[in-house]
């Protein structure tokens, strides 16, 4: 993984074959929050998609769960996020 990361830093190349299957993903559970910024170390070339989610909470008679996607838009535009979080929405609402 060492050599893999080492070469990702002087890549021309926003993913490789291997990247394709990558997903960064955190969980926040102690806060809601209504945005994310998501820390980079200035590399240009990275583009793994990650993916936050936060504190679930109660409001009025819904609860609600802050979910964030970062990713580069040379992969992901307003389309595949939407359907993100539309499946999503669905996964979450079954009984």
């Amino acid at each position: 993984m060492v050599d893999s990361l080492e070469s990702a830093k002087i890549s021309n190349h926003l993913a490789s074959k291997e990247d394709l299957n990558l997903l960064y993903v955190s969980v926040i559970p102690w806060r809601s929050f209504t945005s994310l910024k998501h820390p980079r170390n200035g590399n240009k070339q990275d583009s793994i998609p990650r993916i936050v989610f936060g504190k679930v909470f109660q409001q009025d008679d819904k609860w609600l769960m802050p979910v964030t996607i970062d990713a580069h838009h040379s992969f992901v535009d307003g389309f595949h996020a939407s359907n993100f979080y539309n499946r999503f929405e669905e996964l979450v609402q079954e009984e």
